[in-house]
């Protein structure tokens, strides 16, 4: 038995029967080897396309993309940052009636 076969818990020579015999691995193996190799590319195992191995910051980045933690301080600012904007329009309306006035006493 190889080393392959049981780390992913398959019968002897499995993986070597599939090669020979240019087989198809079915879905359950395809599962057991991303669960036991989780540096393996999903997309990579199932259709040869992209990077053999994941990119580990990529994913680190997704993570703190959706961090529920992460969302809540976004949160946070967004509200920080709505208060500044409205105190901003506050001071803009008393700047116009300021220059309303000013109009007014000019005319």
């Amino acid at each position: 038995m190889t080393e392959f076969d049981k780390k992913i818990e398959a019968s002897n020579g499995y993986i070597g029967k599939l090669i020979r015999t240019n087989g198809s691995v079915g879905g359950d193996v395809l599962q057991k080897i991303i669960s036991v190799f989780p540096d393996i590319n999903p997309t990579w195992l199932l259709t040869g396309d992209g990077d053999m191995i994941i990119n580990k910051r990529a994913i680190e980045s997704v993570k703190t993309m959706y961090d529920p933690f992460n969302e809540m301080q976004v949160c946070e600012n967004c509200i920080k940052n709505e208060k500044e904007i409205k105190a901003l329009q506050n001071q803009l309306i008393e700047a116009q009636k300021l220059i309303i006035e000013l109009m007014k006493k000019n005319v």
